[in-house]
């Protein structure tokens, strides 16, 4: 059996109040390093696909902590989707950790947001694997 690892992590700043991405940064795990992730026309299509999850889940993320009355400063995010050799995915883990500038979520707060993550449009589209993490740790600035 052949598994597929993709992995792709983040790192962002936020402008207030809003927490409107600035200086938003991607990149790609791949022949032992990592490496700028520039979509353009020969990025592989797969990894477009993990790419468009992960923002997916970032814009859910920022925009239901902005509802919570939380502004983040900055934010590293992570994701990895492991398939089988028939491209279906079989794990998906994915992280954010975010500073604060203000606000202070309680635990229900984030559980809330994770589960508003979970209803990213892009993820609901897909049949989510049984091995499934998704982590969310909010820290004050």
């Amino acid at each position: 059996m052949s598994e597929r690892i993709f992995d792709l992590r983040l790192s962002c700043n936020y402008q207030v109040p809003d927490n409107m991405p600035i200086d938003l940064q991607v990149e790609h795990y791949a022949n032992a390093e990592w490496s700028t992730f520039e979509l353009n026309y020969n990025s592989p299509g797969f990894l477009i696909f993990v790419y468009s999850l992960f923002t997916c889940q970032h814009a859910y993320m920022r925009l239901n902590c902005a509802e919570q009355g939380i502004t983040l400063s900055s934010a590293k995010g992570h994701i990895q989707v492991c398939t089988d050799e028939e491209w279906n995915i079989t794990e998906m883990s994915l992280e954010f950790i975010a500073r604060t500038r203000q606000g202070q979520a309680t635990t229900e707060e984030i559980n809330h947001i994770i589960q508003r993550m979970e209803q990213c449009p892009a993820s609901r589209n897909i049949k989510l694997p049984e091995k499934l993490s998704i982590k969310l740790e909010l820290q004050k600035q």
